[in-house]
């Protein structure tokens, strides 16, 4: 799910404006992703968990 919202986060207009965040954003979510993806369930939920407190309408 981290990795489709790395891929589809040029779809969000204030986000693609703003060229810096849009990658650093892309970048944060794709590792996230691979790291949930490699070390399975436990590193799943301390990202989801890390991810709820830094965005609030997750």
């Amino acid at each position: 799910m981290l990795i489709t919202c790395s891929v589809l986060l040029p779809l969000i207009p204030p986000v693609a404006q703003q060229a810096a965040l849009a990658s650093s954003l892309r970048w944060t979510l794709m590792v996230a992703g691979v790291l949930t993806f490699v070390a399975g369930s436990d590193m799943a939920s301390r990202v989801g968990g890390s991810l709820d407190k830094a965005l609030p309408w997750r």
